[in-house]
């Protein structure tokens, strides 16, 4: 993460990922994708449901991870499904994120994404 000096003359620059890739963090996204794919794949699971998803990249810097967390929840737009069931309803949507695998950068993504009542679990996070 690089920083800078505000001068309040321009907007700042926006936050953008340096340094090398994390490819245990890359992993755990294919893993993501893959399980999506082979869950919206076969008919005895989950049938009637679509997994979706979406991938953002936090570059294990808080900062990274709380802008990928409002950029999903301003994504989401409301929805309320008054059917008995998800499954009659193709335009039914429930927003939940995987969070990143540090405890710190997910934890700050919770705090946040809690305020519009979004869940998120982690995969790795020790506390």
């Amino acid at each position: 993460m690089r920083s800078e000096q505000n001068t309040y003359t321009r907007p700042p620059l926006q936050p953008q990922c340096s340094g090398s890739m994390n490819f245990r963090e890359l992993r755990i996204a294919r893993a993501i994708e893959f399980a999506s794919h082979e869950i919206n794949n076969r008919t005895d699971l989950l049938p009637g449901i679509t997994l979706g998803y979406q991938i953002h990249d936090s570059c294990g810097a808080v900062l990274m991870a709380i802008k990928g967390a409002f950029q999903f929840a301003n994504g989401m737009e409301p929805f309320f499904n008054d059917t008995d069931s998800c499954s009659k309803s193709a335009a039914a949507a429930v927003p939940a994120l995987v969070g990143d695998s540090a405890s710190t950068t997910s934890i700050s993504m919770a705090r946040m994404l809690g305020l519009f009542g979004i869940p998120q679990v982690s995969i790795g996070c020790t506390k």
